[in-house]
């Protein structure tokens, strides 16, 4: 996906990429928030939901980062892989070589 690559870059570029994503997220969470709470009058409870709307698009961003990767990590760790496209070899299981299996782990 567009957000896999995030998870090879130093700390520092993946924080500044989390906080670039936060504030795009903030920007549209501003409009939802101001449906309920109006800017002038309740700018604190405003302020917090477009916050907290900000912070759930950046757990799931985080979250399908971390499962994308913990997917790869399994298929690479396993020793057997099972065939997920659609095909006639759809459901076999494919056994790594002995060679390959050090490789992958």
């Amino acid at each position: 996906g567009p957000f896999s690559g995030w998870a090879g870059l130093e700390v520092g570029g993946f924080v500044q990429r989390l906080g670039l994503l936060w504030l795009g997220a903030f920007a549209f969470s501003c409009p939802v928030a101001a449906g309920s709470y109006e800017p002038s009058k309740d700018t604190i409870e405003f302020l917090l939901s477009a916050g907290l709307g900000a912070c759930a698009v950046q757990t799931a961003v985080v979250l399908r980062i971390y499962t994308s990767w913990s997917y790869v990590s399994n298929r690479l760790l396993s020793a057997a892989i099972e065939y997920e496209e659609t095909g006639w070899y759809d459901g076999q299981t494919f056994l790594k070589p002995p060679e390959v299996l050090p490789r992958d782990r």
